[in-house]
Parts: structure tokens; C-alpha cells; sequence
């Protein structure tokens, strides 16, 4: 009886084991790509950027924050990534003929999987009509913020959005020029 009761109790232990290997490899298997994976710390909160240009044009760059080490290792910075970043463009004036394109220039100086890189990064999108003079893509994730820990020289990255409507450059009203300045930061 005593050994019975022995051995229940080891593969109840065993099964609990099992229990939490597959529970932790699920979830490191779900944890965004650049990211050691046992250090993520994920908003489910959507921060914006709100901006309009000169001619009436709504813009909103939407995404959520994810903080922690950059990087497959415990070497790399420390800092937040962008992602699911989507912008949308909002005008009276558009048509499903119309051609929409954006340029976004990320300032950095690591990329998400924790390289080190010297020149901006520089991405290039399509927009899709969908309806109601609506106009929306997806943008690729981005470290948004690097922090001075591990060594590594601390800053907010910012970034830089383009927007080509029909060959037009939209302009941004404060600044006159046809790059639209701001920050994808977790304080929005």
C-alpha cells in the first residue's frame, strides 16, 4: 500500500511537471519575435498619434507597446518595441481610385532583434481603400525606445511619416515640410 501511495504521488508530481513545461513553452512560443522570452512585458492598451495635414488630411498611427530585452538574449538593451503599428488616413476628399502611399523613417539604433545599425531604418507602404474615405495599412514593429542599462546609450527613438496621396506630398502645417515628426512612445 505504502509503495502505491509512493509512487501516485510521484507521477501526480510528474504530471504537474509536465504541466508547467508545456504551460512555459506556450508561452514562449506566443512572446513576439525580438524579444528574450522570459522577459516580456506586453500593454494590451492601443496608444495613438494623432496628426493632420495642411489640406484637411486625418492621420492616426495606432500600436501597442511591448517592453523588455530587445533581442534573442540577455545581452542586448533593454527598451520597448512598437507593434501592430497601423496607420490610418481620413479625408473628405478621397476616392477608392485614389493612390496612397506612406514613407516611415525609424531613427534607431538597434533593430528589433537587437543589432546594432547606423543608418535609419526606411519603410515604404501601400495603403488600401476601405470605404468611407478611409484608407489603412500595417507597419512593420519597431524599437521605439532603448534604455541606458546593459551599457547600451539610452534614447527615445523618433519617428518620421510621409505621406504621398496621387503623387502629392501631404504637408505637415507646423513645420511646412512634407515629413510629419513625432514619437511612438508607451506615455500616449
Amino acid at each position: 500500500m505504502a509503495l502505491r501511495l509512493f509512487i501516485e504521488g510521484v507521477l501526480m508530481n510528474f504530471g504537474r511537471k509536465i504541466f508547467w513545461m508545456g504551460l512555459f513553452a506556450l508561452a514562449c512560443a506566443c512572446a513576439p519575435s525580438g524579444f528574450a522570452e522570459s522577459t516580456v512585458e506586453i500593454s494590451a492598451d492601443w496608444k495613438h498619434v494623432q496628426l493632420k495635414s495642411a489640406n484637411d488630411v486625418f492621420i492616426s498611427v495606432d500600436y501597442q507597446i511591448i517592453s523588455g530585452a530587445i533581442g534573442s538574449g540577455l545581452r542586448g538593451p533593454i527598451g520597448e518595441i512598437a507593434q501592430s503599428i497601423w496607420v490610418n488616413l481620413y479625408s473628405s476628399a478621397f476616392k477608392r481610385s485614389d493612390k496612397v502611399r506612406v514613407v516611415l523613417i525609424n531613427h534607431t539604433s538597434v533593430d528589433v532583434l537587437g543589432r546594432v545599425i547606423k543608418d535609419p531604418q526606411v519603410f515604404q507602404v501601400p495603403l488600401k481603400y476601405v470605404g468611407d474615405q478611409h484608407f489603412t495599412a500595417q507597419l512593420p514593429d519597431l524599437v521605439s525606445y532603448v534604455s541606458a542599462q546593459r551599457g547600451w546609450a539610452e534614447g527615445a527613438n523618433q519617428q518620421e511619416l510621409a505621406v504621398l496621396v496621387n503623387d502629392d506630398w501631404l504637408k505637415d502645417p507646423v513645420s511646412g515640410e512634407s515629413n510629419f515628426k513625432f514619437q511612438l512612445s508607451a506615455d500616449r
